[in-house]
């Protein structure tokens, strides 16, 4: 009976430090960043943002997921062009996208092996066009990750902030070209009267 007892106590502890060893924290970043992302655009831009999953590590394969994502501060501030799942999620057998005011990604795979799944790469791509001006943040408000087995994973989510600016201001050149031969010309006259 100690035998037994020991051996389950070592089994028990092998298993919690490998397990606790072995998996990584998934990440969840704008544009495969792996921090939180800031976009500067300006007006009239048209420009994609993708969302990513990263740092699953060699023993964690995403079999399902199921996130909700919001854009807050100043939503106005872009045009939703086009909205399109990332390619290479085909080991996911149900997908689903809604774009709300809270939008939301799913996908569950019903595969048992997922080996061959990379260690990072897109789930959905947005395009927008920047209308007006000011600053608006994407986040991931809540998610739900799953492995292979249907085990949970936890996470860490970052978010995307884009400032959408006014075009700079530069000089004219006839303005500036007219600037500089004045100038010229007094230095020319001060010169000659000296």
């Amino acid at each position: 009976m100690k035998y037994i007892r020991h051996t389950l106590k070592t089994l028990g502890l092998f298993l919690a430090l490998t397990t606790g060893l072995a998996n990584a924290t998934p990440i969840l970043s704008f544009d495969a960043s792996e921090a939180n992302l800031v976009k500067n655009v300006g007006l009239g831009d048209s420009f994609v943002i993708d969302l990513w999953i990263s740092n699953l590590g060699e023993n964690d394969d995403l079999g399902g997921f199921d996130i909700d994502f919001v854009s807050t501060s100043n939503p106005g501030n872009f045009n939703l062009l086009d909205v399109y799942l990332a390619p290479g999620l085909e080991e996911f057998d149900l997908l689903s996208l809604i774009i709300d005011d809270v939008s939301n990604i799913s996908g569950l795979s019903f595969a048992f092996d997922l080996s061959a799944q990379a260690n990072q790469f897109p789930l959905v791509s947005f395009e927008f066009e920047a209308s007006s001006f000011g600053t608006t943040v994407i986040e991931v408000t809540d998610a739900m990750l799953s492995d292979a087995f249907g085990l949970s994973l936890g996470f860490t989510a970052f978010s995307a902030t884009v400032n959408v600016t006014p075009p700079p201001i530069s000089a004219s050149a006839p303005g500036a070209l007219l600037s500089l031969f004045a100038a010229l010309t007094v230095i020319c006259l001060r010169r000659k009267q000296n």
